[in-house]
């Protein structure tokens, strides 16, 4: 059994039938003020502090404020297949050997650090940076004893975030500063930044750290004084721009050249004899033409022990290039892959090639005319290859989908090394009121995640692939039964994590056709009962999922852009389900819908009303116009009230509004100025006490001062989704990089003394 002492007792009060003394907050101040670590702070205050790494030990198990991180943090176990197990997305790995460390990062969850090869890894300080996101880093040779590091910030790869800058630290990651100098790289000096562009490599000279490259979609950039005191004054320079190619994605020097030679890549790959200077770049010779898919990006490495040869992996293709004698050699390594490929080149042997896309990694003898598979057959290692590292030593390092991996035996067999790398990429959380130890991370190419025990350890359940929103029915606590959705549709799952019930539901004449992320909630009092968006039409099961049925306002949708997108319930009144519907055409000025049903458990004719209608005719009145809302959360003492999030950047654009039942009211965005939220939650018997998750943590809705305030302690990556547990008090925050993080919430309570049997009939 999953119970424990701490939490068994206090859970029990959703059951009316349980007559138990039962405590309730006097008052709804989030957290006592008497707690060790004070979370709510003043605005100014909190933002000074969170650029500051908060812990001198950077553990990952650290108490930050009220929030403790869940996890997880290394390999989850469990039943699922080794290709989906990993912790989160990792994208280059870097070896400093003069000082011993490691450094790999996520796009996503920030820079981590390891000084015991791999064995454990330090949270490397970005995660209150404007942008934590990490896509690359550079250690500034001989200078500070190796303290001094450069990194580009966001997805270099993808379009998840975009790039903040280049960012310093002096100190090791304590503290770090930009170094976009005046806007001297063309993106701005605020986040989000005023256009969208994406850093993927960074390179510094290999004897002067002052010179700095920086590969940006939208140029190569250089800076000669990258070690300039003050931050402010680090200029940059774009040595090559869309006339030379697009999409800047790779940078590197040839070995032995001391930063005279310069290759850079994009769509195609440019080479510079004088020092990467402004003019001096020119396409290689016989490669100008070689890429044949759209969207094309190349991976570029010299042959350390031969430094005329330099390796350009693609899509598919892979080059040889002789920077003596000008000779190329192209050959085919499979047009299945969809993305550039990862290649790596052994420190010894200038013809061995190492690539790697989604899956297998491969290894090539002959300088890539053929491959085999490393293993041969197993998969011991996550899908997604993103980056290879061979070394002196003859080891091999990868970065993937689900963290890093090392072989010493020429790719036989690999060892998972994502101890301590908390980096999990999380859709949404489901959580169980009566077991608040069991947690379901959606996760973004590692399955549905289960922690059900209080030690932070996650299993992989029996379902592959993307995994989005979770359902867990507890109603039998010692058998739970969890619901998953990945890309195909819902899972249902014994409590055993093997056995599946059924795959891929709702049928296809619910679904209406494949959204990619599904949404679908549970009625709180009868859990065998389930209700789903399913692009064409809202869908309901009344037997745990086997059977569907639509219950839709127009079962017949007119408009095939328009799509159902998202469904919400009260868990105090399960007649009640409001959903949202969208358009994929901006100009549909009548796709959007906020639809609410108060019988929703009705056999049929179900009456839906649209309330979104008016809040629609509030953004146009202002001139803006809003497609969609990130979130929706129930007032359970009364229903017919709601709160929605408007998912912009825009301080001009309210972003949170409250709808009493007959019209709808903004929230001021008072301390969420440059903040994008993403998801709320409501606690129950309080003064309206709502939160809010965004890109740069999670803030509290005051009343009285009519402002937001943050809670510090949960780090900058987007927070993708909040819930409450009422009973144990427990704020659970699911987060887009940087896993689940929890937090308890008022600890003063008032006794309540039962003399003899009473009967409850709403939630205590």
């Amino acid at each position: 059994m999953f119970f424990s002492k701490k939490f068994w007792f206090p859970c029990l009060c959703l059951a009316t039938s349980f007559l138990l003394a039962q405590t309730r907050p006097k008052n709804n101040t989030p957290l006592s003020s008497n707690h060790p670590s004070q979370a709510f702070l003043e605005e100014s205050d909190a933002l000074k502090e969170s650029f500051k790494h908060l812990t001198s030990k950077r553990d990952h198990t650290q108490i930050t404020s009220v929030w403790r991180e869940i996890g997880p943090t290394s390999t989850p176990g469990g039943p699922g297949p080794d290709r989906l197990k990993g912790t989160g997305r990792l994208v280059f790995i870097e070896f400093d050997e003069i000082h011993g460390r490691i450094f790999t990062g996520s796009p996503l969850g920030g820079l981590w650090y390891s000084e015991d090869e791999g064995e454990s890894w330090l949270n490397g300080g970005t995660d209150y940076l404007p942008e934590i996101g990490v896509s690359h880093l550079q250690v500034a040779p001989k200078v500070n004893q190796g303290e001094t590091w450069f990194i580009a910030t966001g997805d270099g790869e993808g379009a998840f975030n975009p790039s903040n800058g280049i960012w310093r630290t002096i100190d090791k990651g304590q503290s770090w500063h930009k170094l976009n100098g005046k806007n001297s790289l063309g993106i701005g000096n605020n986040f989000p930044p005023f256009f969208w562009s994406r850093c993927r490599k960074i390179l510094v000279h290999p004897e002067d750290g002052n010179t700095l490259y920086a590969a940006f979609a939208h140029g190569l950039y250089k800076t000669k004084n990258a070690l300039a005191v003050n931050p402010d004054e680090v200029l940059w320079e774009k040595v090559a721009d869309g006339s030379v190619t697009d999409g800047f994605f790779d940078v590197c020097f040839q070995p032995g050249s001391n930063g005279r030679v310069v290759v850079a890549s994009g769509k195609k790959v440019a080479i510079s004899n004088q020092s990467g200077e402004k003019g001096s770049f020119q396409l290689i010779p016989q490669l100008e033409n070689i890429q044949k898919i759209r969207e094309e990006r190349v991976s570029l490495r010299f042959a350390p022990s031969n430094p005329n040869i330099l390796y350009g992996a693609s899509k598919g293709w892979l080059f040889r290039y002789n920077l003596k004698t000008r000779e190329v050699e192209n050959n085919k390594v499979g047009s299945r892959y969809q993305r550039h490929q990862a290649i790596g080149i052994s420190q010894k042997d200038e013809n061995e090639v190492w690539i790697g896309n989604i899956t297998p990694i491969f290894q090539s003898k002959d300088g890539g005319k053929t491959f085999i598979a490393k293993p041969e057959k197993e998969r011991p290692y996550h899908d997604d290859q993103h980056w290879i590292s061979c070394r002196e030593n003859g080891e091999v390092w990868i970065a993937n989908d689900g963290g890093i991996y090392r072989s010493k035996d020429q790719g036989l067999s690999w060892q998972s090394l994502t101890n301590g790398i908390g980096v999990a990429v999380y859709y949404n959380i489901g959580t169980s009121e009566r077991i608040p130890e069991l947690i379901i991370g959606g996760g973004w190419d590692t399955g549905p995640n289960l922690r059900s025990d209080s030690s932070n350890t996650f299993e992989v359940m029996n379902a592959f692939g993307d995994a989005f929103e979770s359902v867990i029915n507890d109603s039998d606590p010692e058998n739970s039964i969890y619901y998953v959705s990945i890309q195909g549709g819902v899972k249902r799952i014994e409590s055993d994590l093997k056995k599946v019930s059924f795959s891929n539901k709702p049928p296809y004449q619910i679904k209406g056709g494949r959204n990619w992320v599904h949404s679908f909630v549970k009625n709180y009092k009868n859990q065998e009962t389930l209700f789903y968006a399913g692009d064409k039409y809202v869908g309901r099961t009344k037997d745990g999922g086997f059977k569907w049925e639509s219950i839709s306002p127009n079962a017949k949708a007119e408009n095939k852009k328009r799509l159902y997108s998202s469904v919400w319930t009260s868990k105090n009144n399960s007649n009640y389900l409001y959903a949202q519907r969208i358009s994929r055409d901006s100009r549909d000025e009548e796709g959007f819908q906020i639809l609410k049903c108060v019988e929703a458990n009705k056999d049929s004719n179900l009456v839906w009303e649209d309330i979104g209608a008016s809040l629609y005719a509030e953004f146009e009145r202002d001139g803006f116009q809003i497609n969609e809302i990130s979130d929706l959360i129930v007032k359970e003492e009364d229903p017919d009230q709601i709160w929605v999030s408007i998912p912009s950047y825009t301080d001009d654009q309210f972003k949170v509004w409250r709808y009493n039942g007959e019209s709808w009211k903004p929230l001021s965005n008072n301390g969420l100025e440059g903040r994008r939220v993403s998801s709320l939650a409501y606690q129950q018997n309080t003064d309206d006490l709502i939160y809010a998750g965004t890109n740069a943590g999670v803030f509290y809705w005051d009343n009285t001062a009519n402002r937001w305030r943050l809670m510090l302690g949960v780090p900058h990556a987007n927070v993708s989704e909040l819930e409450v547990n009422d009973c144990a008090l427990l704020l659970r925050a699911a987060t887009f990089g940087r896993g689940i993080w929890e937090a308890g919430l008022s600890d003063r309570f008032e006794e309540w003394v039962i003399e003899e049997d009473e009967v409850w009939n709403e939630p205590r």
